[in-house]
């Protein structure tokens, strides 16, 4: 005979219950019994315990409370979005200038300047903040003075420069936004990461670094490109020097984050200090 049933016998009874009668009126069930096949065997034979109905009991809190929609939600959350796109968008109206402007210096400006509207527009319309868009503001400035200069005075001498003056402008804006202590890379940075992160010193020294290797990066294209066009030198001499400027600070943009953040979890936790008190009876200092 089967003795008195257990609340986890009771449990399982209404969810088996549910299970069915949801089968029949649908045709389907939506999850499986939470229930390990050894106890359902127990259960069926009569020999479940006390032990196991309390790790049943358990179990199927679990899976209740795994399924509630605040611990859903707040395990979304904690997770990262990953935007590895984010860099390269900030770049478009620079490639658009850069592959125009072979044909003419004053259709690539024109492009650079609507390109990058568009892109400053479509990513304010996606809630983007503006501290995430000082590379896409600074290339806008920059396109709209290029193109007034470029449309008024097509034969300036500004013509045979522009690349070096363009990598000028990208490095004085990397360095002009770590004077002010706002690298253009935090707010690119913090569409990625978790909001408890934006305040913490290692999150700041990370995008600093960042942020100084992509102004070395632009320095080392507008420095050698000047010295290369004095010099008159091959075109692979500059594409080389692009090529170099630009794959360097992307690559450490990719790897050192993940090496910051290893080093970081595995150094140990700083111990809290204990302030000392007094024996008693004695004065106080």
């Amino acid at each position: 005979m089967l003795g008195t049933p257990t609340g986890a016998e009771r449990t399982l009874g209404r969810a088996f219950a549910s299970a069915v009668a949801e089968f029949v009126t649908t045709g389907s069930v939506r999850d499986r019994l939470p229930c390990a096949p050894a106890t359902a065997a127990r259960i069926r034979h009569g020999r479940a315990s006390r032990t196991s109905a309390k790790c049943d009991d358990r179990h199927m809190r679990g899976l209740e409370l795994r399924r509630s929609p605040c611990i859903q939600s707040a395990t979304v959350t904690k997770r990262p979005r990953s935007d590895s796109m984010a860099y390269l968008r900030g770049f478009i109206p620079w490639i658009v200038a850069g592959v125009v402007t072979s044909f003419d210096w004053r259709w690539g400006a024109l492009g650079g300047l609507v390109s990058g509207l568009l892109l400053l527009v479509l990513e304010r319309r996606r809630g983007v903040g503006l501290d995430a868009l000082i590379l896409e503001i600074s290339s806008v400035v920059y396109f709209a003075v290029i193109a007034v200069v470029a449309v008024t005075r097509p034969h300036s001498v500004l013509a045979d420069h522009v690349d070096v003056v363009s990598f000028a402008w990208l490095a004085a804006t990397a360095w002009g936004t770590l004077a002010i202590r706002r690298p253009f890379t935090v707010g690119i940075a913090k569409r990625q990461t978790p909001r408890e992160y934006w305040e913490m010193p290692e999150f700041i020294r990370v995008n600093n670094h960042i942020t100084s290797a992509w102004g070395a990066g632009f320095t080392f294209i507008a420095v050698s490109l000047a010295v290369l066009g004095a010099v008159d030198a091959p075109l692979w001499a500059g594409i080389t020097a692009r090529v170099a400027g630009l794959v360097a600070p992307a690559a450490f943009t990719k790897v050192y984050p993940a090496r910051a953040q290893a080093r970081l979890s595995a150094a140990p936790a700083p111990l809290a200090a204990v302030p000392q008190q007094s024996p008693e009876g004695a004065d106080a200092p």
